[in-house]
């Protein structure tokens, strides 16, 4: 299911400042993800009718469902739970599983660079937490003050990789 590049813009435009308002404040506004999510039910209904706009609010709610542990650990924040919901919307479910795995292929870039860029305290930190997950296979609470004594954490922008991931699924050359 293809979308035709001009109803792309609006997204285009959301997934920038939703990418940039991540990366300044950590926060994605309520309002650019419920604006994401309205004009994919639009761009879904005019473009291919009501099974689309069906597809793209099951979508939103399998991100959701799969996004919810994460958050309730702290390893994700709320807005970027809702803004990949909103961008799910737009992928529907035929292009699901691209989405969801250019979003964590992204992400992994994205916190490979925000370890990096932290402090020595706060990386060792995050090896403790890694190794500790591994062995009792539970996600760890994360602390959301974004400082380890001895060196600050720098927090992922994860918008940023829900943003790659929907211009991945959306544009990529795969099945729908």
């Amino acid at each position: 299911m293809t979308i035709p590049a001009i109803h792309l813009l609006p997204l285009g435009i959301c997934l920038g400042a939703a990418a940039v308002w991540d990366l300044a404040k950590r926060k994605i506004p309520n309002s650019l993800a419920a604006a994401v999510a309205t004009l994919g039910l639009g761009v879904q209904w005019c473009d291919h009718g009501s099974l689309a706009v069906l597809s793209g609010m099951a979508s939103g709610i399998l991100s959701i469902a799969v996004l919810y542990r994460p958050w309730l650990a702290g390893g994700i924040g709320g807005g970027d739970v809702k803004l990949a919901a909103a961008v799910a919307i737009w992928i529907g479910l035929g292009r699901w599983l691209p989405f969801a795995l250019g979003t964590a292929l992204a992400g992994g870039v994205v916190a490979a660079a925000c370890y990096a860029l932290s402090g020595r305290a706060a990386r060792r930190e995050m090896n403790g937490n890694l190794i500790g997950a591994a062995l009792v296979q539970e996600l760890p609470t994360i602390s959301r003050g974004g400082a380890v004594a001895g060196g600050a954490r720098v927090s992922v922008p994860y918008g940023v990789a829900v943003a790659v991931g929907g211009a991945l699924a959306l544009l990529a050359p795969w099945g729908s």
